[in-house]
């Protein structure tokens, strides 16, 4: 059996990604293609000791994990949650490291942000089933993001992720 050359997979995912950004729909071939190359891009990262950029490639992949799991039909969304939550963490404790070693900079706090954004998001999601704790700490997490992203400058993120934050207090509130 061959194997494709890891530019080659990377490529593939590049592109996939942009086709995604483009506003394409989210295929499970797209997402897998992408998934590919940020898990193959998070292993390079981590062999060259660039955490900052590992910790990015790692909470794209989580996003990635994320958008699988919500795709029409999976059979248990709840798991690709899971999945994705888990990879979201470790995304951000990558993103920390990463910080408190080098500085706080762009590309560490982008992929805390990211990270922390696609924690809440599972958890929100994972929360509508299991109850008021799990939306408790979605609501902190999709409101720590929100700061993130306007830190940044990303004001749309920053709105989406406020709008998730409020949904979450809502209904962990009528959890009560």
């Amino acid at each position: 059996m061959t194997t494709r050359p890891s530019s080659q997979i990377i490529r593939a995912g590049q592109a996939a990604m942009a086709q995604l950004g483009r506003g394409n729909p989210a295929t499970a071939r797209r997402l897998m293609a992408a998934l590919d190359a940020m898990t193959l891009l998070a292993a390079q990262h981590g062999s060259a000791g660039k955490r900052d950029q590992q910790a990015g490639a790692l909470a794209e992949r989580a996003r990635l994990v994320r958008m699988l799991a919500e795709l029409p039909g999976r059979a248990d969304p709840g798991a690709g949650h899971t999945a994705a939550l888990r990879a979201a963490t470790e995304a951000a404790a990558l993103a920390m490291k990463a910080a408190e070693a080098g500085g706080v900079n762009d590309v560490n706090l982008s992929a805390y942000v990211v990270a922390t954004d696609e924690r809440g998001l599972c958890a929100l999601e994972l929360g509508r089933s299991s109850g008021k704790e799990q939306l408790t700490q979605a609501a902190g997490w999709l409101a720590e993001a929100e700061a993130g992203y306007r830190r940044l400058g990303r004001d749309g993120p920053a709105d989406t992720a406020g709008l998730g934050a409020l949904e979450a207090q809502s209904l962990a509130a009528l959890a009560d």
